[in-house]
């Protein structure tokens, strides 16, 4: 259906389907036995991260404030990539965890946490004890 339209819709689409829990099928749908049906869902997640990957991030960070981060769409993303043999569904859950992670100029999420960490006085000092 959302591949006829315009791609600005589908991200529309994508963001309403979001309200309504798009994004809390999945951890269901990737941990499944039926390799068809964690296929499809990689598939789908694949592509609204295509689509608008700032969706699926602030999607995630809400998640996290609510519930333990290893059941969440992403640490179910990455216990996909830790288990899955066939190789289709691991360079897919790869490409999963690099979109959501890249904030688009380059900058990897994990990175710019790092460098926000680093710079706090406390941190510093215990990087320096440790380093001594």
């Amino acid at each position: 259906m959302a591949r006829a339209v315009q791609t600005s819709a589908r991200a529309g689409l994508a963001r309403t389907l979001a309200k309504h829990g798009l994004f809390d099928m999945f951890p269901f749908a990737l941990c499944v036995d039926d390799e068809i049906l964690r296929t499809h869902a990689t598939n789908i997640l694949a592509s609204i991260l295509e689509l608008d990957a700032y969706l699926f991030r602030e999607y995630t960070i809400e998640q996290t404030r609510t519930m333990d981060p290893e059941n969440t769409t992403l640490g179910t993303v990455l216990k996909r990539f830790a288990l899955d043999t066939g190789p289709g569904l691991k360079i897919q859950s790869a490409e999963i965890i690099k979109t959501s992670m890249d904030l688009g100029n380059g900058t990897m999420v994990a990175s710019t946490m790092a460098v926000e960490a680093i710079s706090h006085e406390s941190v510093k000092n215990k990087i320096i004890l440790l380093l001594k």
